[in-house]
């Protein structure tokens, strides 16, 4: 792994490690302030969006049942449980590279991929759950290129001269009903366990 690789992990771990914990409470409290606290995006990390990546349908019919499955499962499922489970998902299929990957024909059900290949992975799970719910009135799941902002400062511009961090790839659940929109980064979910990022603000 490059030098550069590196210290661009440590700066976005820094955010995970910026909430300072809390007291103890009872187990099932615990685990509901912890499931809380990370699908609330920090603020200090921000995602500039920069265009539109074109949206692919899922083909693979093994993936369409494991997503049926989860709905089937959850039984009364919601928007954030089923942004949630297509995220896990995502990384139970992948393996991150930190490189070129190209396209990859039949998309197998293992392979290793950047942050384009896990968005454009999630973004195809995502949409295909929002069809079989029923949902499309409602939601619709967007890939975009975009920059990755800490404190205010362009992280993917400390990193000029490596085109591989010339920007980096994300997912938008829009709601087409005016409510909230869910912006999630598949790729930093494997690596840092967040499940939900922040919107740069115009």
């Amino acid at each position: 792994m490059k030098p550069l690789i590196f210290i661009f992990l440590f700066l976005l771990s820094l955010v995970s490690c910026s909430s300072p914990s809390e007291e103890k409470k009872t187990t099932d409290s615990i685990s509901k302030t912890e499931e809380k606290e990370t699908e609330t995006p920090d603020s200090s990390l921000t995602y500039a969006i920069i265009k539109e990546r074109k949206s692919k349908p899922l083909g693979n019919l093994t993936l369409k049942k494991e997503v049926d499955s989860c709905i089937r499962e959850s039984g009364d499922m919601q928007i954030d449980e089923a942004v949630n489970s297509m995220l896990d998902l995502t990384k139970e299929h992948l393996n991150f590279s930190f490189g070129a990957t190209g396209e990859i024909p039949g998309r197998p059900l293992q392979f290793n991929e950047n942050c384009v290949g896990y968005a454009d992975f999630f973004n195809m799970l995502m949409n295909y759950l929002v069809e079989q719910k029923g949902w499309q009135k409602q939601y619709v799941c967007k890939h975009y290129v975009g920059k990755i902002y800490f404190d205010g400062t362009n992280l993917n511009a400390l990193f000029k001269n490596d085109p591989f961090f010339k920007d980096h790839d994300f997912n938008v659940i829009k709601n087409l009903r005016g409510g909230n929109d869910i912006a999630v980064d598949p790729s930093l979910y494997e690596y840092l366990g967040m499940k939900r990022v922040a919107l740069k603000n115009k």
